[in-house]
């Protein structure tokens, strides 16, 4: 499969930031129906990608969020377990 890669920001590419300033298209003519001025970079040749190896990374990553996500609600729960364990004593101190 060939990809075609374009220099989507000429201002990040001309300062070195090449994270951001590239764009990647299989269909040089998906960069002609773009409104803004892509500048043709590179041409290469790939293989296409097994399906199956990219959906198990993706599934793996998703775990890895969710895992992530619950982690952090567990310790939040944790500490709002622990100002209402707080609260109560305080004003059950109060009433005494």
């Amino acid at each position: 499969m060939k990809l075609y890669i374009y220099i989507a920001d000429h201002e990040r590419y001309a300062n070195g930031e090449y994270d951001w300033c590239f764009n990647i298209y299989h269909d040089p003519e998906i960069v002609e129906r773009i409104e803004k001025e892509y500048t043709l970079f590179a041409e290469v040749e790939a293989e296409p990608a097994d399906v199956g190896d990219v959906t198990q990374k993706a599934v793996a990553e998703l775990d890895r969020q969710i895992q992530t996500i619950r982690a952090k609600a567990e310790s939040h729960a944790s500490l709002l377990e622990t100002r209402k364990q707080n609260l109560l004593a305080i004003t059950h101190q109060g009433a005494a």
